[in-house]
């Protein structure tokens, strides 16, 4: 990952299990799956990740 930010590439967590993320990656943005899962429970795991991940690839363009 520090290799990804010094390079200035974009880099994007995922919490699978709701847990904080350590402090080295509270910077980052994060995707909460157990959040997530609150607000989209037809979803299954797999399903639940792909959303969460093209929603942010669509954010790219708004950064």
């Amino acid at each position: 990952m520090g290799y990804a930010v010094a390079k200035d590439k974009r880099v994007l967590a995922v919490s699978l299990d709701g847990e904080v993320p350590p402090a080295y990656m509270q910077h980052l943005h994060m995707i909460d799956l157990v959040r997530r899962r609150a607000t989209r429970p037809w979803l299954d795991d797999a399903s639940l990740l792909v959303d969460a991940l093209l929603e942010a690839l669509a954010g790219e363009g708004r950064e």
